[in-house]
């Protein structure tokens, strides 16, 4: 049979020349190459039946969008574990597998491949497979440093997203606010949102293995349970691992989708779908939110539904709200919506001019009230100096709330003039009304 680069997949590579050229040695492909250790920058989930020709287009993709040096290296399992040893591949303890291990040299940076739909397949095969699931489950519980890029072939071209923007995105940032985040949705516009409702339906006890003993291993390591022991076809352990791997996935899609037009009826099921996901990890202690210059007549409603879902659980929040034009009743919104046990917030409000000294008094006795820190940065903003000097001490500020209501109230005084156009001319002014000194 004549394999073409056209057609030619992982499947085919495994069988016609990987396990045979390491049968004699019990060894793995790369160690056929080379003596040296070859530690990777990153870890490659990919569906075997997916063609080569296309993984590979995603890798440069990769490289090309992250700016990798020529000598990057990827994990991959097919040519790093040894396909005659398969003892350490599944075990009660994931921790203890290869996946894990090379994962964790990867510094949990991992590039997820798509696979494209072709007459008999996908499109996302890996969201049905049980290895795949398997393999992103080794993500779960590293939110502090965990890092998922999402590539694929299904389009007129390769396409990613990336979780957070690279390192040119973040030059331009520098230079010119919101120029990072413009240059990312740009780059990331042509990743079809089809992909993010499969990705959100994955059910890892659903998914196949070419070997029936593969999957029941899997599902006992997941359910921590012996693994020659007939799987459970239900588990607590499966749902878990589902809503795990969601909130993962919906992290990394997070800004492709909460960018789009929210008036669009579709747009705005894809929406809701990515936040309801990061509700059902309840088992995540913090999230890092960036909404920052998302455009929009919408943005108000999408950062209340957004903390409106955030798990009830959730004990820190860091969001990002730079230059998104929010008001004060934004922001009095977003206070009262936050889950009650939140312990900590980190607010960015930079480049908001709507935000005065009165939407902060009026934010901050909305907050839940188990909250003990608060970081904000003001710059950008119309408010004082003074609140701009303790917007990070939150119990100097609540005091400086009370006091300033001690002072007087804020009245906002508006004034609608006729013009010679014919159009009437908004002018409106704050200014402090003083309380009455009781006698």
């Amino acid at each position: 049979m004549h394999l073409a680069m056209n057609f030619i997949n992982t499947y085919h590579l495994n069988h016609w020349l990987i396990r045979p050229a390491t049968l004699e040695k019990d060894c793995s492909f790369v160690e056929m190459l080379t003596s040296q250790k070859q530690p990777a920058e990153w870890f490659v989930i990919h569906w075997w039946g997916d063609r080569l020709y296309d993984v590979v287009r995603c890798l440069e993709l990769q490289m090309q969008t992250r700016e990798l040096p020529e000598k990057s290296a990827f994990w991959i399992g097919v040519f790093a574990f040894k396909p005659h040893s398969m003892a350490d591949h599944v075990a009660v303890n994931p921790e203890a597998t290869c996946y894990f291990r090379a994962m964790r040299q990867a510094k949990f940076q991992v590039l997820l491949v798509l696979d494209s739909k072709t007459e008999h397949t996908g499109p996302c095969t890996p969201f049905k497979r049980a290895w795949c699931g398997y393999e992103m489950s080794m993500t779960l519980g590293q939110t502090d440093q965990c890092t998922v890029d999402i590539a694929t072939c299904d389009g007129p071209r390769p396409s990613m997203i990336t979780q957070g923007l690279t390192k040119a995105e973040e030059n331009a940032e520098i230079l010119d606010s919101g120029a990072g985040y413009r240059s990312k949705a740009e780059r990331e516009k042509h990743f079809s949102l089809d992909l993010v409702g499969l990705a959100l339906n994955i059910q890892i006890q659903n998914g196949a293995t070419v070997r029936p003993l593969d999957k029941q291993r899997i599902l006992n390591s997941i359910a921590q349970r012996d693994l020659a022991l007939p799987p459970e076809p239900k588990h607590d352990s499966y749902n878990k691992c589902n809503q795990r791997i969601r909130s993962v996935l919906a992290l990394a899609m997070f800004r492709r989708v909460l960018q789009c037009a929210g008036e669009n009826v579709d747009f705005a099921q894809v929406q809701l779908k990515v936040v309801q996901a990061l509700k059902g990890d309840e088992w995540r202690p913090s999230f890092d939110l960036s909404m920052a210059y998302m455009p929009g007549t919408d943005i108000d409603e999408k950062i209340k539904v957004v903390c409106q879902n955030m798990p009830a659980s959730a004990q820190h929040l860091s969001l990002d709200l730079r230059g998104c034009e929010i008001t004060g009743d934004t922001l009095s919104a977003l206070a009262l919506a936050l889950p009650r046990g939140l312990l900590s917030l980190q607010l960015d409000l930079g480049g908001n001019p709507k935000i005065d000294n009165i939407a902060i008094e009026q934010m901050v006795p909305k907050l839940p009230a188990a909250m003990d820190r608060l970081r904000m940065n003001l710059q950008g903003t119309t408010t004082t100096k003074e609140v701009q000097e303790k917007c990070n001490m939150l119990d100097e500020l609540k005091q400086h709330i009370i006091d300033e209501a001690e002072r007087g109230t804020w009245v906002l005084y508006m004034n609608l003039l006729p013009s010679a156009t014919g159009r009437m001319i908004t002018n409106s002014h704050k200014e402090k009304l003083e309380a009455k000194v009781k006698q």
